[in-house]
């Protein structure tokens, strides 16, 4: 799978594993939470510098996608 985030396209293409049962929604403490689409995981996110920022929702340093 090729991963594209805010216009820019991660290479080379990552391995994935779909799921065919995945839910759409869980409650956690009472309160109903929507899961995400897609996970990307601790590794792929540190191979491409990608970190999460809770103002931002994503950042991708453009010079960890040059290589």
């Amino acid at each position: 799978m090729t991963i594209v985030l805010d216009d820019y396209e991660l290479l080379p293409p990552e391995t994935v594993l779909v799921l065919n049962e995945l839910v759409d929604e869980a409650v956690v403490e009472g309160r109903k939470i929507k899961l995400p689409d897609v996970i990307i995981d601790a590794g792929t996110m540190y191979k491409y510098g990608i970190t999460l920022d809770p103002r931002e929702e994503v950042k991708i340093p453009k010079a960890g996608l040059l290589l």
